[in-house]
């Protein structure tokens, strides 16, 4: 079993986890994220395709937070 960690992982797999984490569907997440659909979002997780250029701020936002407190 190989242990990583999570700053080293790449985007892709850092979103697959916080989705996870937050205990969200791919369904839900493309909602919130505003993704064409489910099939992008899996193929995206899987490192098949790489994060469309529009939506990577949003990606990363969801991934390391927004930067501003709540």
């Amino acid at each position: 079993m190989s242990i990583y960690r999570f700053d080293e992982m790449p985007l892709y797999k850092q979103l697959k986890v916080t989705r996870v984490m937050h205990d969200l569907t791919q369904a839900q997440l493309v909602e919130k994220l505003g993704l064409p659909d489910v099939p992008m979002l899996s193929r995206i997780e899987r490192g098949e395709i790489g994060i469309p250029l529009h939506h990577r701020k949003n990606i990363r936002e969801f991934v390391f937070g927004s930067g501003e407190e709540e």
